[in-house]
């Protein structure tokens, strides 16, 4: 199936594939863009809070495990309907949401708008822009058309080139432009006309066929191992799993044997890289020794980028191309959200009820 082109382009009517293999480029525009929209001036910045939800937060969790080492403020991710009690002046409210009609987010920014919070929002439109907008806030626009996991550049990148340009966090200017360079050397290593047998992905893909998925990763890539997770989800319609280093060797090891019949069935992923911190990767070696006495399928996927920003955007690549061929092993469509479009249409209805 992987080694047949023509297969995977039907199973795939939407052209995922294209919205994957374009992924460098998208950088490069997001970054681009971003850098050319009018900033407010902020008087007493005292923190940040991002609002968002699934495809459209997980660039949120990128900047924050990436910026952790030089944000000169606190910055907070929230998933829900309302922000903290202590957003209000002061306070720089960014809402994240490829459509504008996520409720949550919509929720959560109006809320922080009346507390008197300065808002700012990525979006393609709908009520969060006009909301912010009427408000007095800035509307980045992303004008890439996609569903919002294939968009992730235009709502990742344009958040770290603001909060740079606010002073917020370091300009990665520079870190940005290698790292499309090394995605656009490995791009055809993973893409759909390179053979499984010289392609890293689609061999991942079949160990990961008919197995649950367990993505594990610290520092930096913490986020990345989530959007793995989801991508699995979203592209492939299946169950995936996600967990952090070190946090999960104070309770996830302690049940790998167990029940012994579920332990037979996964296949756990280390997403890792030379620039993570020694002691994380000592405990991803820990772990690994853990799981072999458990007789738990692993292995490790490691990136040599040449910066934080290389590996994140690297592995994202490689994790895209993974789920992308694990939907054609399925047979699954990996643009359609049956399931997620059924429980809009449930929200909806008892909305107008």
């Amino acid at each position: 199936m992987l080694d047949h082109p023509e297969r995977l382009r039907a199973n795939d009517p939407a052209d995922m594939e294209g919205r994957i293999r374009e992924f460098p480029e998208q950088c490069l525009v997001a970054w681009d863009t971003a850098g050319r929209v009018p900033l407010p001036a902020i008087d007493g910045l005292a923190n940040v809070v991002i609002f968002g939800m699934g495809g459209s937060a997980i660039g949120a969790d990128l900047v924050r495990a990436l910026t952790e080492g030089d944000a000169r403020l606190p910055i907070s991710v929230i998933r829900d309907y309302a922000p903290p009690h202590w957003v209000g002046r002061g306070t720089l409210a960014i809402g994240i949401s490829h459509s504008g009609t996520t409720e949550e987010t919509l929720s959560a920014m109006d809320a922080a708008i009346r507390a008197g919070a300065t808002p700012l929002v990525l979006t393609s439109g709908g009520p969060l822009a006009q909301l912010v907008t009427a408000a007095g806030g800035t509307h980045l626009p992303v004008a890439y058309r996609a569903k919002p996991r294939a968009a992730l550049a235009h709502l990742f990148l344009p958040l770290l080139r603001v909060l740079a340009r606010l002073g917020v966090v370091d300009d990665r200017t520079a870190a940005l432009t290698d790292a499309v360079h090394e995605l656009q050397a490995a791009r055809d290593a993973w893409a759909v006309d390179t053979p499984e047998a010289a392609n890293t992905a689609k061999q991942l893909a079949l160990e990961l066929h008919d197995r649950l998925p367990v993505f594990i990763a610290g520092g930096h890539l913490v986020p990345v191992a989530v959007r793995w997770k989801g991508q699995v989800n979203e592209n492939a319609e299946g169950w995936a799993i996600a967990e952090s280093l070190p946090e999960m060797n104070h309770n996830v090891v302690v049940g790998f044997r167990l029940p012994a019949s579920v332990a037979k069935l996964i296949e756990v992923v280390f997403l890792s890289s030379p620039l993570l911190p020694e002691r994380i990767r000592l405990r991803e070696r820990a772990t690994a020794a853990l799981l072999d006495e458990a007789g738990v399928r692993h292995r490790t996927i490691t990136t040599e980028g040449r910066s934080p920003l290389a590996d994140q955007l690297n592995l994202i690549h490689l994790g895209d191309w993974v789920s992308y061929y694990l939907a054609g092993l399925r047979g699954v469509d990996p643009t359609r959200m049956d399931a997620i479009d059924r429980l809009k249409a449930v929200l909806a209805a008892a909305e107008r009820a």
